[in-house]
C-alpha cells in the first residue's frame, strides 16, 4: 500500500514541476549497486541472486532525475523479487549510441518469475 501512495504521489508532483529543474549528475553504477544491496536480503530469503551487467561503455556520470530513476529501478526490482522463487534478476546496463548533445543508455531488469 505504501508503494501505491507513494506511486500516486510522485504522479501528483510530477504534474506540478518542470522536469528541468530536477536533473542532476548521477553516477549510474553506483545507484545500481546501491539499489542491487537494498533488494539483496530479501531476494536470498527467495534463493535468489541479483547481479549487474555492466557495459563500460556507459558514461560514469549521467543527467538524469535520481529519485525518477530510483524509484522506477525499485519497482521493477521489488516486482521482480516478489514474483520469482529461485533463479536470478539481472540488472543490464548498455550504451546504446552517443550525439554531440546526449548519450542514450538502456537499464533493463530481467528476472526468472512470472
Amino acid at each position: 500500500m505504501v508503494f501505491v501512495v507513494n506511486d500516486l504521489l510522485n504522479l501528483t508532483e510530477a504534474e506540478e514541476r518542470d522536469i528541468q529543474t530536477y536533473e542532476e549528475n548521477l553516477d549510474l553504477r553506483n545507484l545500481l549497486f546501491e539499489l542491487a544491496a537494498a533488494f539483496r536480503d530479501e531476494a536470498l530469503r527467495r534463493d535468489l541472486s541479483i547481479s549487474i551487467q555492466d557495459d563500460s561503455a556507459v558514461p560514469h556520470l549521467v543527467r538524469c532525475d535520481p529519485a525518477g530513476l530510483r524509484q522506477a529501478i525499485s519497482n521493477l526490482l521489488e516486482n521482480g523479487v516478489q514474483s520469482s522463487n529461485g533463479g536470478q534478476i539481472t540488472i543490464g546496463l548498455q550504451h546504446i549510441e552517443t550525439t554531440q548533445a546526449h548519450s542514450v543508455i538502456r537499464i533493463s531488469v530481467n528476472d526468472s518469475g512470472r
